[in-house]
């Protein structure tokens, strides 16, 4: 990838940001605010030049903290590939890509809908005050009248986020009883 901003000293290694596929309404949707530029909209077809909203930390990696809006950069490509040039029209406050427990990392969002082919295994999101039995089933009903042949598996994200800190609960529970234990030796042994 070719980023205007990342110049490399001798013992540097290149930075290579995430990249997530979305469209239009997803940062509303997650509760991301919008920091600079705008969103995805109407205007991101396959035929209309390539856009891409970055987050904080890309701006920061790439651009030294400047307004990265209306910069462009370029992916690279395999032998005979176009090279992708994107221009960025957006910008976000910083989130986690895979893990709560990582350090921010520099995201590319790109428009879903310039996409000159569809890709496999597409993710829904959905935010509602419905109750999940009747909005899964909605959601079901409407998916499988497009195509009858089209697998689902529903996830609650706060569900999802409650398993990922599964690990630090178990480490906190486990230090408040050898904590506990601790004490009840001592008092013990005085």
């Amino acid at each position: 990838m070719e980023f205007p901003g990342q110049k490399l000293g001798q013992n540097e290694k290149r930075i290579y940001p995430w990249f997530d596929r979305i469209s239009a309404g997803y940062f509303r949707t997650m509760g991301m605010p919008m920091l600079a530029g705008r969103d995805f909209d109407v205007r991101d077809t396959p035929t209309s030049p390539a856009v891409a909203i970055v987050n904080q930390e890309f701006g920061k990696k790439f651009f030294s903290g400047e307004s990265a809006i209306g910069k462009v950069f370029r992916i690279e490509a395999g032998p005979g590939e176009e090279q992708p040039l994107y221009q960025i029209v957006g910008m976000v406050k910083n989130s986690k890509y895979q893990s709560l427990r990582e350090d921010f990392k520099p995201i590319v969002y790109v428009a879903a809908t310039q996409e000159k082919t569809a890709g496999l295994g597409v993710r829904f999101l959905v935010r509602s005050t419905a109750p999940l039995g009747s909005l899964t089933a909605a959601v079901r009903r409407t998916l499988l009248e497009e195509n009858p042949e089209i697998s689902l598996q529903f996830r609650v994200f706060s569900s999802m986020l409650q398993e990922s800190l599964l690990r630090e609960r178990l480490m906190a529970t486990l230090s408040g009883f050898f904590g506990f234990l601790a004490m009840v030796l001592a008092t013990v042994g005085l």
